[in-house]
């Protein structure tokens, strides 16, 4: 009576480790069939820059590139330099980055020269200043694989270190967020963000002409005019590393402006 059971015992815990083995089988399989998928995609990390030699190693140490190249993708680092004066390009140049010098002067200019190179799957743009969190990229890559054209990151849902953001910079962004979300009918919470996300597809739906700090409401008001996806996704915000560049009042009120041209003018 106890061999049997034994024997009924036995033979039930090999039933559970072959159907596990199978499990993990398919499991294997299928990531790897996802691997197989990536392996031809490219994701370039870009970093639009002036004068951030205190952050900017310190950022692109933090890409997590092994991970995204074990998942099959080719990953590119752009430093897209706003003629920097200080350390920033030797420092990008020694990490590995590629340099594109951008055409004239601002965030804006920095954005569309980057975008006019377009020879990417997958974009990730992100401040290098430090205050963006690297480890996310790979959860924008997800949302862009699943449908999205654009992803958005809200450090308004996620967390603001304390001294990373100013009350009047953090109002300021309220304001602005519900007056894009009114204009547009589009629901954001963080329209001023430094990190996005974009598949091919959509920067080549991006009919930009922006300058400066007014870029990221620009970008938001075209892809909701080309009725493209967007996903908001919540990222944390640390201090930045360097001297801030971004001014308050007509930072805002150029990005304001923008919002409403871009709503009322074709």
């Amino acid at each position: 009576m106890n061999v049997a059971n034994a024997s009924k015992d036995l033979g039930s815990e090999l039933t559970h480790m072959l159907r596990d083995t199978t499990k993990l089988t398919l499991r294997g399989g299928r990531e790897m069939e996802h691997i197989r998928n990536n392996g031809n995609r490219t994701v370039s990390v870009l970093l639009p820059a002036l004068n951030e030699e205190d952050g900017i190693g310190e950022v692109i140490d933090s890409v997590p590139r092994e991970l995204m190249e074990k998942k099959g993708y080719n990953v590119k680092l752009i430093v897209v330099d706003g003629h920097s004066t200080d350390k920033t390009i030797a420092i990008a140049e020694q990490k590995g980055a590629k340099i594109v010098m951008q055409n004239g002067k601002g965030k804006g200019f920095a954005v569309r020269t980057a975008f006019g190179l377009n020879n990417t799957d997958f974009l990730i743009m992100m401040d290098a200043d430090g205050t963006y969190p690297c480890d996310q990229i790979p959860r924008f890559l997800e949302h862009l694989e699943d449908g999205a054209d654009m992803v958005m990151g809200s450090r308004m849902l996620g967390h603001v270190e304390s001294g990373s953001m100013s009350e009047l910079n953090r109002a300021g962004n309220r304001l602005l967020s519900f007056l894009a979300h009114r204009l547009y009918g589009q629901k954001t919470t963080d329209v001023c963000t430094g990190m996005w996300g974009f598949t091919k597809e959509a920067i080549e739906a991006l009919e930009l002409n922006s300058s400066g700090f007014e870029i990221e409401a620009e970008m938001f008001a075209q892809a909701v005019k080309a009725n493209l996806s967007i996903h908001e996704v919540p990222i944390d915000y640390t201090r930045r590393r360097g001297q801030a560049k971004l001014g308050s009042l007509k930072c805002g009120l150029m990005i304001a402006s923008k919002l409403l041209r871009k709503r009322f003018v074709p």
